[in-house]
């Protein structure tokens, strides 16, 4: 590969790319980085907000592949990435930016099973089936189940259908973690848990100091399941809103012509 392509973004000062999926921690952890690094780490939760970068990440998932150019776009302004859909694509994103730093956010494999099943497989069945199309294109989220079914099956190597046992979802989790391990130089990688708190994460990150606060603790699967749900009632509102008004406006001009 060329010196030019490996070239960093002036707008892109990315120094940890995760490698983790989702559920493990990603949103507390996010919440650290941003606090270490002084600046905005990706997260799966953004594109509630950055919409129009979901065709993106969605054309990149399906191919298999995240270009330099796309990953410059998408991740500008960013200290860090971490939670798919990011994850899926970290041995492109390590080939890019070469002196960024891997981090493996790790939990209890069966705990993270059942998480998986309570929020990710919860949200793919709510905007596969629970939220028609049209409700969700004014938000720009029309492909945000594609988008997390494909990633989670590219990146974990199982489905996020029901029929997926716990074991297998486990498993899974395992061989993932194994396989990062493996494609990973050691001296580039930091396994870590959220409930090790800050020191790892300072020592990884060429010894910053320790913030006097407590290490974030975030998202659970109650807060998560709330997210979609706000979702699903802002999307139906959007469009029966002016539904609304225009039945309104037709019944007050037949009641002034009768």
């Amino acid at each position: 590969m060329s010196t030019e392509a490996k070239r960093d973004h002036p707008d892109v000062t990315l120094k940890v790319i995760g490698a983790a999926p989702s559920r493990t921690g990603t949103t507390s952890t996010k919440r650290a980085l941003e606090m270490l690094l002084g600046g905005r780490c990706m997260h799966f939760s953004d594109l509630v907000y950055r919409r129009d970068e979901l065709p993106i990440w969605l054309e990149a998932t399906k191919r298999g592949r995240l270009e330099k150019t796309e990953a410059d776009r998408l991740l500008r302004g960013c200290t860090a990435c971490l939670d798919f859909p990011a994850a899926a694509f970290y041995e492109d994103l390590m080939e890019h930016y070469p002196h960024a730093k891997v981090l493996l956010t790790m939990r209890d494999e069966y705990s993270w099973a059942a998480s998986i099943r309570a929020t990710i497989m919860y949200s793919i069945r709510t905007f596969e089936t629970a939220i028609p199309h049209f409700l969700l294109r004014p938000l720009n989220m029309e492909n945000a189940g594609l988008l997390m079914r494909i990633n989670f099956e590219l990146g974990m190597g199982v489905s996020p259908d029901p029929s997926t046992t716990d074991q297998e979802l486990a498993d899974a989790l395992l061989r993932y973690a194994q396989q990062v391990r493996e494609r990973v130089p050691p001296d580039r990688l930091l396994e870590f848990r959220a409930s090790q708190g800050w020191q790892p994460l300072c020592q990884f990150l060429g010894g910053l100091d320790q913030p006097s606060e407590e290490f974030p603790r975030l998202n659970d699967t109650r807060y998560f399941r709330c997210c979609i749900h706000a979702i699903r009632v802002v999307s139906t509102v959007l469009v029966a809103a002016p539904l609304a008004v225009a039945v309104s406006a037709v019944s007050v001009g037949l009641w002034l012509l009768l």
